[in-house]
């Protein structure tokens, strides 16, 4: 993991038993864990979710053009 941090990786998947024991103050510093299969990812979902249900559609195509050259 310290390997991978030091690469500038930005993920690092791993195995519970080695995310474990990385919990218990082996994680190099700034980085976080997260269990991808528990209780994590239902919390990541569950935001995504309510982040989705929040977002509106972005301008595209001729129109957002034509709001860029009015800014101009």
């Amino acid at each position: 993991m310290k390997a991978a941090a030091a690469r500038g990786v930005r993920y690092a998947g791993m195995g519970l038993a080695h995310l474990r024991y990385l919990e218990k103050g082996r994680m190099p510093a700034n980085s976080h864990a997260y269990d991808m299969v528990g209780k994590d990812i239902q919390a990541f979902m569950a935001l995504t979710e309510r982040l989705a249900q929040k977002a509106r559609p972005q301008n595209s195509g001729d129109q957002a053009d034509a709001d860029v050259e009015r800014t101009l």
